[in-house]
């Protein structure tokens, strides 16, 4: 297998029709590892990072990508260099490209065992949000294990969701009074600050009128008050500016 490094962003972009081509036929297939996603964040964040995706190629067969970057870290207080995902706090997971007809096995070694050859230029690698049971977890650790690297796994934070395999009214009739105490509440307290409504936006031009009203709103919550809403910075109006025209 041959392993092409894509440094230039420009190259990145003439690679769409294949990347998102190989996403569809991908093990972790997801709108996040989509070509729109990495190049709207490249375009707000990638400012003093280098890129450095990882093509892994058949003949003239892209089997599997892996979409990287180095930046400059600190760990306690230690400057580092790190390679990582492309993505931040505004990233909900991230993972790798593999054809899923082709080898997971051949495709995570050659990948790892060319980022081994910069070995001496990078200190850590840190592959965060990989979601949990993904086949790819299993290979990636028996890589590290057998190659004598020192590696730590950690959970990541989840938010909290409730799957309910009924509609609605059978689901609340159901429901505890606890629970049913709560979501009064909830509904009340809302009545008192007035008439809401739910809008569902399906199109991007009407996301994009919306979104300073989504600017707005994000700085009044309490992510807006320790500086992290998707509001708070120009880097993060740029990327939600750009991404739904993407």
């Amino acid at each position: 297998m041959i392993i092409e490094e894509i440094k230039d962003f420009y190259a990145f972009l003439n690679l769409e029709k294949e990347w998102n081509l190989l996403l569809k036929k991908s093990y972790s297939s997801s709108v996040f590892l989509s070509h729109e996603w990495l190049r709207c964040w490249w375009e707000a964040f990638g400012k003093g990072k280098e890129l450095l995706i990882l093509l892994c190629k058949d003949e003239d067969h892209v089997l599997g990508a892996f979409p990287l970057m180095i930046t400059r870290d600190s760990i306690h207080g230690f400057p580092v260099k790190k390679i990582s995902f492309i993505e931040n706090n505004e990233t909900p997971h991230c993972g790798f490209l593999i054809d899923n007809k082709a080898s997971l096995l051949e495709i995570v070694h050659a990948l790892f065992g060319h980022i081994a050859l910069y070995k001496k230029s990078w200190d850590i690698l840190g592959l965060r949000k990989i979601p949990e049971g993904n086949k790819i977890i299993e290979f990636v650790r028996n890589y590290l294990d057998d190659n004598g690297y020192n590696f730590i796994i950690r959970k990541s934070l989840q938010s909290p969701i409730l799957y309910i395999k009924t509609d609605w009214d059978t689901f609340y009739s159901g429901a505890t009074q606890r629970f049913k105490k709560r979501i009064r509440y909830s509904i009340n307290k809302l009545r008192k600050e007035g008439n809401f409504f739910v809008n569902k936006i399906q199109k991007s031009d009407e996301m994009s009128s919306m979104l300073e009203e989504a600017f707005r709103v994000g700085n009044l919550s309490w992510k807006g008050n320790i500086g992290k809403s998707i509001g708070n910075t120009p880097e993060n109006r740029h990327f939600f500016s750009i991404l739904p025209s993407a």
